[in-house]
């Protein structure tokens, strides 16, 4: 049998993933959930460019034997082929998701706005990289949701007119949606990033994971996160000198590489 590959296996989860979406039959066509719908597909999309230019830059490997080397190239000019219908796949969904925003435009509800949560390089971007690569995208969530300070992040955000109603992609970033969280990862650039949507509140279970890998620093820690999370008003309270979010600021030894919302 081949070797088990992480790289298979995430094809495998997305293949999956897209499969069950498919299944669910009639998406709402008119309802506010159909921009985010198309929004994410576009993502997709953007990532599978990037998977195939990397098995088409595999593929023209001079060491690859002789006899398998027509084969290879053959292979590779269909991908590039591949690639060049996601590219025209990912406009197409650009606009589409525009147009579909103009459907919802009657909707009187809030705008939802995304806000930066953290933006690391160096080495703190390369300890979340690795949580992300080998521990999980779930132990990466909780790594950099560290540096979300709850409502205080949503307000000066907010203050500092530095929401966006899309999530700023660059080439090579990879994104991936956990709980209420997107993480954006460019291992080519060195960095890392975390989104969320304003007034999103990550789920119990991840709250709870962050208290368990985050112990109390000292006597002065505040109430858990879970705890803040069992009373609402205090996640949009604003904040004063006294008030502390449900997720504090990381205490980290030597000079800190992250930064805070900075979209």
């Amino acid at each position: 049998m081949p070797p088990f590959t992480f790289s298979a296996a995430y094809a495998s989860e997305a293949a999956r993933t897209l499969h069950e979406l498919a299944r669910l039959g009639e998406l709402d066509r008119t309802g506010t959930s159909a921009p985010a719908v198309i929004h994410d597909l576009r993502w997709v999309t953007l990532a599978m460019r990037q998977v195939v230019d990397q098995l088409a830059f595999a593929h023209t490997d001079p060491g690859l034997p002789a006899s398998l080397r027509r084969e290879a190239l053959a292979t590779a000019d269909e991908l590039h082929q591949a690639g060049t219908v996601l590219d025209d796949l990912a406009s197409h969904l650009d606009a589409a998701e525009d147009a579909a925003d103009q459907v919802t435009a009657i909707d009187t509800g809030p705008a939802r706005q995304w806000v930066s949560v953290a933006n690391l390089h160096g080495d703190q971007a390369a300890q979340a990289r690795h949580l992300l690569d080998n521990d999980g995208v779930e132990q990466a969530a909780v790594f950099l949701a560290q540096w979300d300070r709850g409502a205080d992040t949503d307000e000066e955000a907010t203050a500092r007119r530095r929401t966006r109603p899309q999530l700023p992609l660059a080439a090579g970033d990879r994104p991936v949606a956990i709980d209420a969280y997107t993480i954006v990862a460019n291992p080519s650039a060195g960095q890392i990033a975390m989104y969320r949507l304003v007034d999103d509140v990550p789920s119990m279970a991840l709250l709870h994971a962050h208290d368990h890998l985050t112990p109390a620093q000292n006597s002065t820690e505040p109430p858990t996160r879970e705890g803040r999370r069992a009373r609402p008003e205090a996640r949009h309270t604003p904040s004063s000198a006294h008030t502390r979010s449900w997720f504090d600021p990381p205490a980290t030894a030597g000079t800190s590489s992250g930064r805070g919302p900075a979209l």
